[in-house]
């Protein structure tokens, strides 16, 4: 799947334009085209005045109109066939999410040279894997809808869609594309966020020339784990205003004062087809449980470890030794860093381990006290062997929701920690520093929301950003890793 990032957030109602049928559809009570049944929320942007002395006043600078952000199911036939593939293997859905909103018309002497708009969701798992404004936003992702043989992105309604309680899901979903056409003269917006949970864009005016638009809007191809049961999360809004006085001119900025919050319900997952339970258990040997039925979703920190080069172990007896020392680095580790070892779920892989531990740990506490338990076994085991023996490790870390199928856990966090492991960025890292016994890669969230805050000993200044890249596997995600030096104790030569 090829890399796409570009938006164009449009307008509609500029000078020289005709007015569009759907636009023409929106009530006389709702102004700036958005009925009342679609308003998110109608909002002031407030700016930042120092004042005399201490302290700032927050005076009103503008105002914004937010639309609730459309959504609808793309159907897995549509998909490419990687992100078929994805949905099947990974029980992920695939949505396009349309936002938009429209600014508060200013005075004559006061223009807008800057927006910005971000889009936060709550769900970690939730991947933004496009951001665009033009109908071909995912022709290289999605097919044709069945039977019109028309682009899968369009101005009709798409099949599915969610409507509204005083207008047609079609009208909704027009109105809001209307905001997607670029104005002649603009610059071109920059967009952030693609494959996260966060995203948005950015538009900056040139010198001297303010921008003409006032309506706006964003659409997305979004990636969700499949049990989530709506598109949650928040919207801001921030805008940059030229203030015209008789021999100069301001800049200020203004912006809502706190996040606008939402919720749109997904459709619901299908119920499991009659029969379904007993063929599960066809294929599981006749375990009592069908796949559909046995664990709920949850988030969990999952753990992902690796033998370096264990293919250096050529005979059996050293293979053997090898596996007995990692599992028994591993459960001492987690030990001492005070995790409940029968409370951790474990899938054995050979030269590795897949780790998936319990719900409720303090990840704060729990990550920093593994990696020094991870360094201080290391140390142990590997005092008594030669090199050729040592145990090297690549251990990778990421947080998301899971759950246990008949043969082992799913979801995309299982597969992003395997790919993290794998990723040549991380092999080089360890092969690179020849003392050292493991490198430590973290997940771009695990990264920002538990390194990042100074928990424990870890400090964020020695961590290196990185691309976690398989083009193969479809997969680059943002990587965080530390080679810590090996444990130095008194005695060691």
């Amino acid at each position: 799947m090829t890399d796409q990032t570009a938006a164009l957030p449009g307008s509609y109602g500029q000078a020289g334009d005709a007015p569009s049928d759907a636009l023409s559809e929106a009530p006389a009570d709702a102004p700036d085209g958005f009925p009342s049944d679609e308003l998110l929320a109608r909002s002031d942007l407030y700016g930042a005045e120092h004042l005399l002395g201490h302290g700032t006043q927050r005076p009103r600078e503008s105002g914004v109109d937010i639309a609730r952000p459309f959504v609808y199911r793309v159907p897995d036939e549509w998909l490419s066939p990687v992100l078929r593939d994805r949905a099947q293997t990974m029980g992920v859905r695939h949505y396009e999410a349309l936002f938009a909103f429209d600014l508060e018309e200013l005075p004559p002497d006061r223009h807008y040279t800057g927006v910005r708009f971000e889009v936060r969701l709550v769900d970690d798992d939730a991947v933004a894997l496009r951001l665009d404004v033009s109908e071909t936003l995912m022709d290289d992702v999605v097919g044709p809808w069945p039977g019109t043989g028309a682009p899968a992105v369009s101005t009709a309604a798409p099949p599915g869609a969610s409507t509204g309680a005083s207008t047609s899901g079609e009208g909704r979903y027009r109105r809001l594309l209307n905001r997607l056409r670029d104005v002649p003269g603009d610059p071109a917006p920059r967009v952030f966020g693609e494959r996260r949970p966060s995203f948005g864009f950015t538009l900056s005016a040139e010198p001297g020339r303010p921008l003409t638009r006032r309506s706006y809007g964003l659409r997305v191809l979004l990636e969700l784990p499949g049990d989530v049961p709506d598109l949650a999360g928040s919207l801001v809004v921030g805008t940059t205003i030229s203030r015209v006085r008789r021999t100069r001119s301001d800049l200020l900025d203004a912006a809502l004062a706190t996040a606008e919050t939402f919720g749109e319900p997904l459709p619901a997952p299908e119920r499991p087809q009659a029969g379904a339970n007993e063929g599960a258990r066809q294929r599981t040997g006749g375990a009592a449980t069908s796949v559909a039925a046995t664990s709920v979703a949850a988030v969990r920190l999952c753990v992902a470890t690796d033998i370096e080069k264990y293919s250096r172990f050529t005979d059996d007896e050293a293979a053997l030794r090898a596996q007995e020392r990692l599992v028994t680095v591993l459960a001492a580790a987690r030990r001492r860093a005070g995790i409940d070892e029968s409370r951790v779920d474990l899938q054995e892989q050979g030269d590795g381990q897949f780790a998936v531990l319990p719900p409720d740990i303090e990840e704060r506490r729990v990550i920093p006290d593994l990696v020094r338990a991870l360094r201080l076994e290391l140390h142990d085991v590997n005092a008594e062997l030669n090199r050729d023996a040592m145990l090297r490790l690549r251990v990778a870390m990421c947080r998301g929701t899971v759950r246990r199928g008949a043969n082992g856990y799913v979801g995309r966090t299982v597969i992003a920690v395997h790919r993290v492991l794998d990723a040549p960025s991380v092999r080089a890292a360890l092969a690179n520093e020849e003392t050292a016994t493991m490198v430590v890669a973290v997940s771009d969230s695990v990264f920002m929301e538990v390194v990042a805050q100074g928990s424990g000993d870890l400090d964020p200044d020695d961590f290196q950003q990185v691309s976690a890249k398989l083009p193969e596997k479809g997969f680059e995600e943002t990587a965080w890793i530390l080679v810590p030096p090996p444990v130095r104790r008194a005695g060691d030569s």
